[in-house]
């Protein structure tokens, strides 16, 4: 949360999702600017899913810039 709160406090559109899943789900019905993911998800592995992200059919998605974060 503290994440979301610095970027939104500097104008940012922040989207949170809780799993792997749901992140995907979402970026096949928007394209972000850039990638916030955290090392440690539920469901899969931060790395893994970042690996899934770059192999994606839409080039916008596999080109956006990526952070991986971890607690």
């Amino acid at each position: 949360m503290l994440l979301t709160d610095l970027l939104e406090a500097k104008g940012a559109v922040v989207t949170v999702t809780t799993t792997a899943l749901e992140a995907l789900q979402v970026l096949n019905k928007q394209c972000p600017q850039i990638l916030v993911c955290n090392l440690r998800l539920p469901d899969l592995d931060g790395r893994q899913w970042l690996e899934q992200v770059r192999q994606a059919p839409n080039t916008g998605i596999r080109q956006l810039p990526a952070i991986a974060v971890t607690s």
